[in-house]
This record gives C-alpha cells, sequence and structure tokens, in this order.
C-alpha cells in the first residue's frame, strides 16, 4: 500500500518526526528491494557466465586446452574433407569425365 503523498503546503512543526518516519521506513524498504535485486542479478549474471567472452579469459583458456583445440580443429578439417571428398566421389560416379571429343 503507498503512503499517501504529502502536500508541502500542510507540513508542520508537528508533523516532521511522522514524515522522517515515513522516509526512513520507506528508505529500509528501498534498502531491502535493492538487496533482492542485487541477488536476482548476481543469480543471472552467474547463468550468464557462458555467454561473456573476452580475450583476457578466451586466450588462457584456449593456452590450457590446447589440445582440446587442436582435436576440434583436426575433427572439423577432416569432416569438411570428407564431404568434399564424397561429393567428388558423387560426381564421378554419376557423371565421369569424358576423355577426347
Amino acid at each position: 500500500m503507498a503512503p499517501s503523498p504529502i502536500d508541502p503546503a500542510s507540513l508542520t512543526h508537528e508533523s516532521v518526526p511522522y514524515i522522517l518516519g515515513v522516509l526512513a521506513s520507506q528508505m529500509e524498504q528501498n534498502t531491502k528491494d535493492h538487496n533482492e535485486i542485487k541477488e536476482i542479478l548476481k543469480d543471472h549474471d552467474e547463468c550468464l557466465q557462458i555467454f561473456k567472452f573476452s580475450r583476457c579469459k578466451l586466450i588462457p583458456w584456449v593456452g590450457r586446452n590446447r589440445w582440446v583445440v587442436t582435436l576440434l580443429f583436426l575433427g572439423l578439417s577432416v569432416w569438411i574433407s570428407s564431404l568434399d571428398w564424397l561429393n567428388r566421389w558423387l560426381q564421378w560416379v554419376f557423371f565421369p569425365p569424358r576423355m577426347g571429343p
């Protein structure tokens, strides 16, 4: 429940403690909300760490996992080469080269 807005013209010396109490409770509620939002953002940040790339993180990872990177590169190269070989074989089977005129 939102507190009713206070008209500045109706402020009196007697209402100052009440207004300070309202402000203090609102600041306490804002602090609680802020901490909850920080926790939610921290959880989301941990979930999305996989999508954060930078050279400062990537280069040391490649250095530590150079065998994995080499095997991935080798596997990809062999895969692309095998597709090329298969394509050439199919081409020669269905459209053999002709010799002479």
